[in-house]
């Protein structure tokens, strides 16, 4: 999801930086790829967030 959650004001959702990403199974592919493509990613639990700067 890009930005269909609740996200503060300046969350770099809104301006297409992060993605969050839902799919228990594929949590460890989702950390590498976001990380193997220049982006910052954190397992939040529930999902994965990905983001770049």
């Amino acid at each position: 999801e890009l930005a269909g959650a609740c996200h503060s004001c300046t969350s770099r959702h809104y301006n297409g930086q992060a993605v969050d990403l839902h799919n228990d199974a594929r949590t460890s592919e989702y950390l590498r790829t976001c990380e193997s493509m220049g982006g910052w990613a954190q397992d939040e639990g529930n999902h994965v967030h990905c983001q770049f700067y």
